[in-house]
Protein backbone atom coordinates (compact mmCIF):
# COMPACT_ATOMS: atom_id res chain seq x y z
CA UNK A 1 0.00 0.00 0.00
CA UNK A 2 1.21 3.43 -1.00
CA UNK A 3 2.12 5.94 1.67
CA UNK A 4 -0.96 8.07 0.22
CA UNK A 5 -3.51 5.29 0.52
CA UNK A 6 -1.94 4.73 4.08
CA UNK A 7 -3.05 8.28 5.27
CA UNK A 8 -5.93 8.46 3.58
CA UNK A 9 -7.07 5.08 5.29
CA UNK A 10 -5.77 6.55 8.73
CA UNK A 11 -7.56 9.47 8.24
CA UNK A 12 -11.27 8.09 7.35
CA UNK A 13 -10.52 6.08 10.27
CA UNK A 14 -9.79 8.63 12.37
CA UNK A 15 -13.20 10.60 11.12
CA UNK A 16 -15.81 7.29 11.53
CA UNK A 17 -14.65 7.24 15.41
CA UNK A 18 -14.94 10.92 15.73
CA UNK A 19 -18.51 10.67 13.65
CA UNK A 20 -19.40 7.32 16.45
CA UNK A 21 -18.04 9.69 19.26
CA UNK A 22 -20.17 12.52 18.43
CA UNK A 23 -23.42 10.45 17.37
CA UNK A 24 -23.16 8.37 20.70
CA UNK A 25 -23.13 12.01 23.07
CA UNK A 26 -25.57 13.55 20.78
CA UNK A 27 -27.73 10.08 21.60
CA UNK A 28 -26.79 10.39 25.36
CA UNK A 29 -28.26 13.70 25.58
CA UNK A 30 -31.10 12.99 23.94
CA UNK A 31 -32.33 9.73 25.70
CA UNK A 32 -30.52 8.91 28.42
CA UNK A 33 -29.31 11.84 30.41
CA UNK A 34 -28.29 15.81 29.89
CA UNK A 35 -26.96 18.59 32.72
CA UNK A 36 -28.55 22.50 33.22
CA UNK A 37 -26.91 24.97 34.88
CA UNK A 38 -29.26 26.82 38.11
CA UNK A 39 -29.78 30.13 36.86
CA UNK A 40 -31.71 31.66 40.08
CA UNK A 41 -32.29 30.98 44.15
CA UNK A 42 -35.98 29.81 43.89
CA UNK A 43 -35.08 26.41 44.60
CA UNK A 44 -32.77 27.21 47.37
CA UNK A 45 -30.96 26.18 49.51
CA UNK A 46 -31.76 22.64 47.72
CA UNK A 47 -30.13 23.82 44.37
CA UNK A 48 -27.94 27.16 44.52
CA UNK A 49 -27.44 29.36 41.52
CA UNK A 50 -24.76 27.78 39.74
CA UNK A 51 -25.00 24.31 40.50
CA UNK A 52 -24.55 22.43 37.43
CA UNK A 53 -27.01 19.06 37.79
CA UNK A 54 -27.51 16.10 36.03
CA UNK A 55 -31.25 15.56 34.69
CA UNK A 56 -32.10 11.59 34.05
CA UNK A 57 -34.21 11.35 31.04
CA UNK A 58 -34.89 7.39 31.17
CA UNK A 59 -36.87 7.60 34.22
CA UNK A 60 -40.22 9.79 32.71
CA UNK A 61 -38.93 8.58 29.32
CA UNK A 62 -37.09 10.88 26.76
CA UNK A 63 -38.80 13.68 24.66
CA UNK A 64 -38.64 13.31 20.73
CA UNK A 65 -39.23 16.52 19.07
CA UNK A 66 -41.60 16.29 15.70
CA UNK A 67 -40.51 19.70 14.56
CA UNK A 68 -37.01 21.53 14.84
CA UNK A 69 -38.66 24.88 13.84
CA UNK A 70 -37.86 26.53 16.87
CA UNK A 71 -38.83 29.78 16.54
CA UNK A 72 -39.61 31.55 19.50
CA UNK A 73 -43.61 30.94 20.65
CA UNK A 74 -43.86 27.83 18.58
CA UNK A 75 -46.17 24.88 18.89
CA UNK A 76 -44.36 21.97 20.58
CA UNK A 77 -44.80 19.06 18.43
CA UNK A 78 -42.88 16.21 20.25
CA UNK A 79 -43.70 12.14 21.58
CA UNK A 80 -42.25 10.81 24.58
CA UNK A 81 -40.64 7.68 24.66
CA UNK A 82 -41.97 5.31 27.12
CA UNK A 83 -40.20 5.66 30.38
CA UNK A 84 -39.05 3.44 33.50
CA UNK A 85 -41.69 5.22 36.14
CA UNK A 86 -43.91 7.73 36.47
CA UNK A 87 -42.96 11.28 37.79
CA UNK A 88 -43.18 11.08 41.93
CA UNK A 89 -44.00 14.11 44.10
CA UNK A 90 -41.14 15.72 45.58
CA UNK A 91 -39.06 14.64 42.08
CA UNK A 92 -37.82 17.90 41.35
CA UNK A 93 -37.93 18.09 37.20
CA UNK A 94 -35.98 20.34 34.38
CA UNK A 95 -39.01 21.31 32.59
CA UNK A 96 -39.42 24.23 29.57
CA UNK A 97 -41.06 27.46 30.93
CA UNK A 98 -44.53 26.94 29.78
CA UNK A 99 -46.11 30.35 29.61
CA UNK A 100 -44.75 32.51 26.98
CA UNK A 101 -46.38 36.08 25.62
CA UNK A 102 -49.36 35.01 27.87
CA UNK A 103 -50.12 31.50 26.82
CA UNK A 104 -48.88 27.87 27.28
CA UNK A 105 -45.90 28.18 24.18
CA UNK A 106 -42.41 26.99 23.98
CA UNK A 107 -39.25 28.38 23.85
CA UNK A 108 -36.41 26.11 23.68
CA UNK A 109 -34.01 27.36 26.12
CA UNK A 110 -36.55 28.80 28.35
CA UNK A 111 -35.46 25.86 31.74
CA UNK A 112 -36.68 25.84 34.75
CA UNK A 113 -36.07 23.57 37.74
CA UNK A 114 -38.61 22.98 40.43
CA UNK A 115 -39.83 20.02 42.75
CA UNK A 116 -43.02 18.38 41.82
CA UNK A 117 -45.55 19.18 44.35
CA UNK A 118 -49.03 17.76 42.80
CA UNK A 119 -49.36 15.07 40.60
CA UNK A 120 -52.37 14.13 37.78
CA UNK A 121 -55.20 14.13 39.60
CA UNK A 122 -54.50 15.50 43.03
CA UNK A 123 -55.98 18.30 45.00
CA UNK A 124 -53.36 20.75 45.98
CA UNK A 125 -54.00 23.57 48.96
CA UNK A 126 -51.49 25.14 50.70
CA UNK A 127 -52.56 25.87 55.13
CA UNK A 128 -50.91 28.54 56.48
CA UNK A 129 -47.75 28.47 54.41
CA UNK A 130 -48.07 24.40 53.76
CA UNK A 131 -48.25 22.81 50.91
CA UNK A 132 -50.95 20.00 51.77
CA UNK A 133 -52.53 17.12 48.82
CA UNK A 134 -55.97 15.29 49.52
CA UNK A 135 -55.15 12.20 50.76
CA UNK A 136 -51.27 12.08 51.19
CA UNK A 137 -49.79 12.27 54.14
CA UNK A 138 -46.41 12.89 53.24
CA UNK A 139 -44.18 16.20 53.62
CA UNK A 140 -44.38 18.07 50.22
CA UNK A 141 -41.22 20.70 49.47
CA UNK A 142 -38.72 21.87 52.09
CA UNK A 143 -40.10 22.30 55.47
CA UNK A 144 -37.74 25.28 57.08
CA UNK A 145 -39.36 27.16 53.87
CA UNK A 146 -42.65 26.60 55.16
CA UNK A 147 -42.47 27.18 58.35
CA UNK A 148 -40.89 30.80 57.89
CA UNK A 149 -43.09 31.24 55.26
CA UNK A 150 -45.69 30.39 58.14
CA UNK A 151 -44.77 32.78 60.32
CA UNK A 152 -44.41 35.69 58.20
CA UNK A 153 -47.57 37.94 58.19
CA UNK A 154 -48.68 38.70 55.15
CA UNK A 155 -48.31 42.43 55.80
CA UNK A 156 -44.24 42.05 55.45
CA UNK A 157 -43.87 40.55 52.11
CA UNK A 158 -43.55 42.31 48.96
CA UNK A 159 -46.44 42.64 46.78
CA UNK A 160 -45.64 40.73 43.92
CA UNK A 161 -44.95 37.85 46.02
CA UNK A 162 -48.73 38.21 47.29
CA UNK A 163 -49.96 38.37 43.48
CA UNK A 164 -50.79 34.26 43.28
CA UNK A 165 -53.42 33.22 40.94
CA UNK A 166 -56.85 33.50 41.74
CA UNK A 167 -60.05 31.42 41.76
CA UNK A 168 -62.10 33.99 39.72
CA UNK A 169 -61.81 37.48 37.89
CA UNK A 170 -63.49 39.26 41.11
CA UNK A 171 -62.41 37.26 44.16
CA UNK A 172 -59.19 37.74 45.74
CA UNK A 173 -59.62 34.81 48.33
CA UNK A 174 -55.68 33.16 47.44
CA UNK A 175 -52.44 34.06 48.99
CA UNK A 176 -49.18 32.76 48.99
CA UNK A 177 -50.57 31.27 52.58
CA UNK A 178 -53.53 29.69 51.93
CA UNK A 179 -54.38 28.53 48.49
CA UNK A 180 -56.74 26.41 46.89
CA UNK A 181 -58.13 23.70 46.91
CA UNK A 182 -56.66 23.44 43.14
CA UNK A 183 -57.38 19.81 41.01
CA UNK A 184 -54.48 18.41 39.02
CA UNK A 185 -56.46 17.11 35.83
CA UNK A 186 -55.11 13.94 34.91
CA UNK A 187 -55.41 12.84 30.93
CA UNK A 188 -58.65 11.33 30.05
CA UNK A 189 -60.71 13.81 32.94
CA UNK A 190 -64.05 15.39 32.17
CA UNK A 191 -64.36 19.12 33.14
CA UNK A 192 -67.77 20.69 33.01
CA UNK A 193 -67.16 23.99 31.94
CA UNK A 194 -68.52 27.09 33.93
CA UNK A 195 -67.29 30.79 33.86
CA UNK A 196 -65.28 29.28 37.15
CA UNK A 197 -63.39 26.98 35.58
CA UNK A 198 -62.83 28.74 32.25
CA UNK A 199 -61.19 31.20 34.37
CA UNK A 200 -58.91 29.03 36.35
CA UNK A 201 -57.81 26.58 34.00
CA UNK A 202 -57.87 29.25 31.16
CA UNK A 203 -54.22 28.67 30.11
CA UNK A 204 -54.56 24.75 29.84
CA UNK A 205 -58.06 24.70 27.84
CA UNK A 206 -56.22 27.17 25.45
CA UNK A 207 -53.67 24.94 25.32
CA UNK A 208 -56.13 21.97 24.55
CA UNK A 209 -58.10 24.01 21.66
CA UNK A 210 -61.29 24.07 23.43
CA UNK A 211 -64.12 26.63 21.94
CA UNK A 212 -65.92 29.29 23.80
CA UNK A 213 -68.98 26.87 22.65
CA UNK A 214 -67.67 23.93 24.43
CA UNK A 215 -69.55 22.83 27.84
CA UNK A 216 -67.77 20.18 28.65
CA UNK A 217 -64.02 19.48 27.73
CA UNK A 218 -61.85 16.00 28.23
CA UNK A 219 -57.52 16.54 29.08
CA UNK A 220 -55.41 15.01 26.28
CA UNK A 221 -52.73 15.92 29.06
CA UNK A 222 -51.33 15.46 32.61
CA UNK A 223 -50.61 18.11 34.45
CA UNK A 224 -48.75 19.13 37.49
CA UNK A 225 -47.89 21.80 40.31
CA UNK A 226 -44.52 22.73 40.55
CA UNK A 227 -43.10 24.77 43.67
CA UNK A 228 -39.28 26.04 44.06
CA UNK A 229 -37.99 25.18 47.83
CA UNK A 230 -37.17 29.04 48.30
CA UNK A 231 -41.04 29.20 49.00
CA UNK A 232 -41.32 33.40 49.44
CA UNK A 233 -38.75 34.04 46.11
CA UNK A 234 -40.23 31.52 43.12
CA UNK A 235 -42.29 32.27 40.37
CA UNK A 236 -43.98 28.43 40.07
CA UNK A 237 -47.52 27.12 39.56
CA UNK A 238 -48.86 29.37 42.53
CA UNK A 239 -48.31 32.54 39.96
CA UNK A 240 -48.57 30.91 36.32
CA UNK A 241 -50.42 27.64 36.79
CA UNK A 242 -50.00 23.89 35.54
CA UNK A 243 -47.28 22.29 34.01
CA UNK A 244 -48.00 20.04 30.92
CA UNK A 245 -46.69 16.69 30.47
CA UNK A 246 -45.12 17.37 27.20
CA UNK A 247 -42.90 20.13 28.90
CA UNK A 248 -41.23 18.54 30.56
CA UNK A 249 -37.28 17.29 30.21
CA UNK A 250 -36.18 14.57 32.73
CA UNK A 251 -36.24 14.45 36.69
CA UNK A 252 -33.19 15.68 38.22
CA UNK A 253 -30.70 12.74 40.09
CA UNK A 254 -27.63 15.11 41.69
CA UNK A 255 -25.78 17.57 41.17
CA UNK A 256 -22.43 17.55 39.54
CA UNK A 257 -20.80 20.90 40.48
CA UNK A 258 -21.03 23.81 42.43
CA UNK A 259 -19.58 27.29 41.99
CA UNK A 260 -18.17 29.41 44.53
CA UNK A 261 -20.41 32.75 44.89
CA UNK A 262 -16.96 34.59 46.16
CA UNK A 263 -14.56 32.97 43.45
CA UNK A 264 -16.73 31.94 40.70
CA UNK A 265 -14.60 28.34 40.61
CA UNK A 266 -16.23 25.27 40.58
CA UNK A 267 -15.89 23.00 42.87
CA UNK A 268 -17.13 19.27 43.42
CA UNK A 269 -17.78 18.39 47.01
CA UNK A 270 -21.28 17.64 46.57
CA UNK A 271 -22.88 17.10 50.19
CA UNK A 272 -26.26 18.94 49.50
CA UNK A 273 -28.81 15.77 48.85
CA UNK A 274 -31.97 16.58 46.66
Amino acid sequence: MKWSDKIVDYVLKVAVVILLVFWGFVAWRVFVADRFIIPSDSMYPTLQRGDRIAVNKLLYGARIYKDYDFQDGMELKSFRMKGLRNIRRNDILVFNFPINKGRISFKINYVYAKRCIGLPGDTVSIENGFYKVAGCSEPLGFLPAQEALSATPLDRMDEYVLKVMQPSDTASSWTIKDFGPLYIPSRGDSLLLDAEKRHLYSAILEYEGTRPSDSLHVFTHDYFFMAGDNVMDSKDSRYWGLLPDDYIVGIVKGILSSRDPYTGKRTFNRTRSL
